[in-house]
């Protein structure tokens, strides 16, 4: 009789959770998602932006011009929207050239990029050796040996790719470390997981006195190659003694402007006020700011736009929310977070109101589905809304731990707020035509990521809409739930013990 009662209580508890899912969202999410599906706007209006504007670097008006543009595209679309202004640190590149000096090639021209903040050369320029090290630990071995081993010299880290994260050590802490051992610049590869003779730029979070660049994957190869040759760590092919290895030689020119806080911008914010709850929020969004190398279409033009249509989609199709649904487009991230620091700051005491927070900034390619950090009880219900009405599609229904976005970060350290990162990817066919070939690129977004190649043609109409129709589908499931999903433990946690 026991094990019968406890079995009973057990179909009442899965009935109740099985509930969960408002009754409205059956016709309502199938209804938006093919709406979304069946249009290409989402490409056109971001390549209208770019084609007329080009990138958005903080500080530029690029930047300026797109964020005006859009807020009159999504007044033009009936939606209310307003600015907040941002202090930003404007920074710019004047002039760069590198030249690879050899007693054989002569003075070779060579691909460079300045990192973000870094200084200038000297108005001559500077011409130095170079002593290429794969790692941090391989430099602190030379210094060990020979503490003027980099002294008046350029450190060139050739690291080789494992991970983005990995890649991004060198860019924000190669400059440091070479300074504080005397030497004159520092140089590193590319951090991009696959190379076409690609630059790779992004900002250095510790900024010191002397220059930072990036350099193509190929010409850090060269440049390795020809130091071990000097130094005897790779051996001749063929001794010809007519041509003595010499360590190689670069003149490096760079010319930038900056200041701190020297710089207005503004984010954009769009709103569709809840008709139950205006004072609680489902937030979502993308940084709308760029590097200057390509024009921000894949980092983060797609991310910006996938997520306003999901605003757009709901103003259509005129249903209203129980939740005020809020769009935010970022500026300032890709210069260190200056437009999320300032969202924090003026909108921290409603954060106990989100119900969700969700930002599109890696990509806007096949879904996959979230990485989410939060209240357990709410990760189960918004799986079992992917699982309803994303499944039948194949895709966007997969979790993995971590929110992972740089611009709702502050948000999600101050509570219990459900945090997501949409998460894609990009498929073999997807770059190479003619190929059917449905497997995943590892880490494919950073053959693009900061790079030249940052173009309209990273992104494909159909996966900017697949994007939009996964986030929105999480988007209602939040709003339209009696229950806020910041809160959801602790009625998880009520039902259970009701049966008891």
């Amino acid at each position: 009789m026991k094990l019968l009662s406890t079995s009973l209580l057990l179909l009442n508890f899965q009935s109740l959770y099985s509930t969960l899912i408002p009754h409205h969202l059956n016709e309502l999410v199938p209804k938006l998602v093919e709406s979304t599906l069946s249009s290409s706007i989402i490409w056109d209006r971001l390549a209208e932006m770019t084609d007329t504007f080009g990138h958005r670097q903080v500080g530029s008006k690029g930047l300026e011009h797109s964020i005006d543009w859009i807020v009159k595209m999504i007044k033009n679309d009936g939606i209310e929207v307003y600015t907040e202004p941002v202090r930003i640190n404007k920074w710019r590149r004047i002039h760069e050239s590198l030249e690879l000096i050899t007693p054989t090639l002569g003075r070779k021209p060579l691909q460079v990029t300045a990192l973000g903040n870094t200084t200038s050369t000297p108005p001559e320029g500077i011409t130095a050796e170079v002593v290429a090290v794969e790692s941090f630990e391989e430099l602190e071995s030379l210094i060990e040996k020979d503490k003027h081993a980099i002294r008046g010299k350029i450190v060139l880290f050739n690291h080789h790719w494992s991970s983005y994260g990995n890649g991004t050590r060198f860019r924000n802490l190669g400059a440091q470390k070479v300074e504080k051992h005397g030497g004159l610049a520092s140089m590193i590869s590319s951090v991009a997981s696959y190379s076409l003779t690609t630059l790779h730029n992004g900002l250095q979070y510790y900024p010191s006195k002397i220059p930072a660049v990036a350099i193509t994957t190929e010409d850090a190869n060269l440049i390795t190659r020809l130091y071990k040759r000097a130094t005897g760590h790779l051996k001749s092919a063929v001794n010809n003694n007519k041509y003595k290895f010499k360590k190689p030689k670069v003149h490096l020119d760079i010319h930038v402007k900056g200041g701190i806080n020297n710089g207005k911008s503004k984010n954009v914010i769009a709103e569709i006020k809840g008709s139950d709850y205006p004072n609680e929020y489902v937030v979502l969004g993308g940084h709308i700011d760029s590097w200057d190398l390509g024009v921000g279409a894949l980092d983060d033009g797609g991310g910006s736009f996938t997520t306003y249509e999901v605003l757009r989609q709901i103003k259509i199709s005129g249903f209203k929310p129980k939740r005020t649904i809020r769009l935010v487009l970022w500026t300032g991230e890709e210069n260190g977070g200056e437009g999320s620091d300032a969202y924090y700051n003026n909108h921290k005491h409603e954060i106990k109101d989100y119900a969700l927070v969700m930002e599109n900034d890696s990509d806007s390619a096949h879904p996959i589905g979230l990485r989410y950090s939060g209240p357990i009880a709410s990760k189960e219900y918004l799986q079992k809304v992917g699982n309803q009405f994303l499944k039948p599609y194949g895709w966007g229904t997969e979790f993995f731990p971590g929110h992972g976005e740089a611009d709702i970060n502050l948000i999600c350290k101050s509570g219990n707020v459900p945090c997501a990162g949409y998460k894609s990817g990009s498929k073999v066919k997807d770059i190479i035509k003619d190929t059917k070939c449905d497997e995943f690129i590892k880490d494919g977004y950073f053959w693009f990521h900061h790079t030249p190649a940052d173009r309209m043609e990273v992104l494909k109409p159909e996966l900017l809409a697949q994007s939009a129709a996964t986030m929105l589908t999480y988007v209602l499931a939040a709003s339209e739930l009696d229950e806020n999903l910041q809160r959801l433990q602790s009625t998880k946690f009520r039902v259970q013990n009701s049966f008891n």
